[in-house]
C-alpha cells in the first residue's frame, strides 16, 4: 500500500477505468475508503467498506467505470511483464 494518501477533500465517486497501453493483462488498482458503509462497484465487483480499509483488485483488462456512494482514493497499480 502506498504510505501517503491524497487529502480526502480530492478524493472521488466516479473513476473511469483506462488500461495502461500496451499492457494486455488485468489492471490492477488499489481502493482505500473513507466513510463507513462505503459501497465500491466496477466490472464484476461489489464491495462494501468502513473507514481505512483498503482493497487491491484486478478489473478486467478493457474500460470501465468504478463507482461508490462516498468519496474513496483510486489508485491504478502498474504491472510489470515480462
Amino acid at each position: 500500500m502506498q504510505t501517503t494518501l491524497l487529502p480526502t477533500a480530492v478524493w472521488g465517486t466516479q473513476f473511469p477505468l483506462v488500461p495502461f497501453v500496451g499492457l494486455e493483462t488485468d489492471q490492477k488498482y488499489q481502493i482505500v475508503a473513507h466513510t463507513d458503509g462505503t459501497i465500491v462497484s466496477a466490472d464484476r465487483y461489489v464491495l462494501r467498506f468502513n473507514a481505512g480499509e483498503h482493497a487491491t483488485v484486478m478489473i478486467a483488462n478493457g474500460s470501465a467505470i468504478l463507482s461508490s456512494n462516498y468519496p474513496i482514493q483510486l489508485i491504478q497499480l502498474g504491472m510489470v511483464v515480462h
